[in-house]
């Protein structure tokens, strides 16, 4: 059952629209820099101002070809440690307790 049409003025729509669209457009570079240095820290050489793939390049290439900017070392891998496993015997209890091992 349809209770009637919903009168809505242009300029809202057109606000909120563009609105919309403002926030995707000030937003996508900040997302775009942290995706270039996640890969980066990932270990993937990707250029840090552009996003270019620079894997493929001479080994001694300087600069990226894309947009020019000096070819940056990449991070050093990150540290791993595993969790210590409890030990029993001394007393260590799992998260869980003992009864996980049951």
């Amino acid at each position: 059952m349809l209770a009637g049409d919903l009168w809505v003025p242009a300029w809202l729509v057109m606000v909120l629209v563009s609105g919309y669209f403002m926030t995707l457009a000030l937003h996508a570079p900040g997302v775009a820099r942290n995706t270039y240095a996640e890969l980066r820290r990932r270990g993937y050489e990707v250029c840090p101002g552009c996003g270019y793939a620079l894997r493929g390049l001479e080994p001694d290439a300087e600069r990226c070809p894309e947009c020019g900017r000096e070819r940056e070392p990449l991070p050093p891998p990150p540290i791993v440690k595993e969790p210590k496993k409890p030990d029993p015997l001394r007393g260590e209890l799992p998260p869980g307790g003992f009864d996980q091992w049951s």
